[in-house]
């Protein structure tokens, strides 16, 4: 399978999406990853990917959230757009 991955520029949703992209590698799916500034309805190869996959913010929560002095947690979603059918 083919997947394109959405970078960001917020390091913790980086760190997620370089290891979805490093397991999915290593699992022998071929991936690309691009620039969240990039338009992806635009992109001459936006169609010849079977999964387009990025993380996002859930509406309504505040990063990151404090638990302890410790420990900060944050909420993002993982968004699997299904490319091809």
């Amino acid at each position: 399978m083919k997947f394109l991955l959405i970078k960001d520029c917020n390091k913790h949703k980086q760190n997620i999406i370089d290891s979805i992209s490093e397991f999915l590698w290593d699992s022998g799916h071929e991936v690309v990853k691009i620039h969240s500034n990039c338009n992806i309805e635009k992109r001459e190869d936006s169609d010849d990917h079977d999964y387009i996959i990025k993380i996002a913010d859930i509406p309504g929560t505040q990063q990151p959230d404090q638990i302890s002095s410790d420990i900060e947690q944050y909420t993002f979603a993982l968004m699997v757009k299904a490319n091809k059918i």
